[in-house]
């Protein structure tokens, strides 16, 4: 699918992991670069040459590149400890932003910039690539080793366990309802009905997920979102209840009890 329009987009950041969206954007994906802002001459150079945006495209002065470049949205790739307030001054302008995750540095920078959205109605969304295929990473500097039980609104029971130490990368994923389990191991996806009987055993079934394309999925889901569809998953207010939840297991482990949603207040 190619749209018919493409949003201009505003590109902060374009070195590192701020280089993806300059190939992403397309007519594909509904975005096309427009203009450039990063304070290194040289990473801008080499966005511009990826690109092919002229020189009049590329900027060290964000607020210059705000008022005066005619995007219609913002990506943001910088360091997390700007994005946000570099993503609140996007939205006092009006324009869309995606930020590049982590969303915030801490809980309270995190509420404030989902609170500027909330209440100026502006789209603020979290580039959560790992919802999309990728490899999961987090800022959260805490003890390496993590275990949490956590029960969900409704009612579902999560038992969480990760730890940086270990010599062999390794993730499992477990869900189990009424009709059976599914697992996600050794990097496939299986499925098994629930036995009739206790400690019956079901045949194990290999489960092919539907293909995705990374960041690009991530884009359309957000164009979608600006074209009047439905929220994403991946929208700055949805991204601070994993913010939330990561706050909740540090407060509990401080305070050696149970912590409730509630107690963090915002969003809640």
């Amino acid at each position: 699918m190619a749209y018919d329009t493409s949003i201009k987009v505003l590109h902060v950041g374009v070195a590192n992991r701020g280089t993806w969206p300059l190939t992403a954007c397309s007519a594909k994906t509904g975005f096309v670069p427009w203009a450039l802002c990063d304070t290194s001459r040289e990473a801008l150079e080499a966005a511009l040459r990826v690109t092919g945006l002229p020189e009049s495209a590329a900027f060290t002065d964000y607020d210059e590149a705000l008022k005066t470049s005619g995007a219609g949205c913002v990506i943001i790739c910088t360091p997390t400890k700007y994005h946000v307030p570099m993503a609140i001054r996007a939205i006092e302008a009006g324009l869309p932003v995606l930020v590049a995750k982590s969303m915030a540095p801490d809980w309270e920078s995190a509420t404030r910039l989902v609170t500027a959205a909330r209440e100026s109605g502006v789209p603020v969304a979290v580039s959560q690539n790992y919802r999309y295929g990728s490899t999961a990473w987090s800022a959260y500097s805490h003890d390496h080793n993590t275990s949490a039980h956590i029960v969900l609104r409704n009612g579902v029971a999560v038992s969480y366990g990760h730890t940086h130490d270990a010599a062999r990368i390794s993730e499992e994923i477990q869900l189990h309802g009424e009709r059976g389990a599914v697992f996600f191991r050794d990097g496939a996806f299986e499925f098994s009905e629930r036995p009739k009987v206790n400690f019956g055993v079901a045949p194990v079934v290999p489960v092919s997920p539907d293909e995705t394309e990374d960041e690009r999925d991530l884009l359309r889901d957000f164009r979608a979102w600006l074209d009047g569809g439905p929220e994403p998953g991946i929208s700055a207010r949805n991204n601070l209840e994993t913010m939330a939840c990561c706050e909740m297991m540090v407060r509990s482990l401080e305070s050696g009890r149970p912590i409730r949603r509630a107690q963090l207040g915002v969003g809640s």
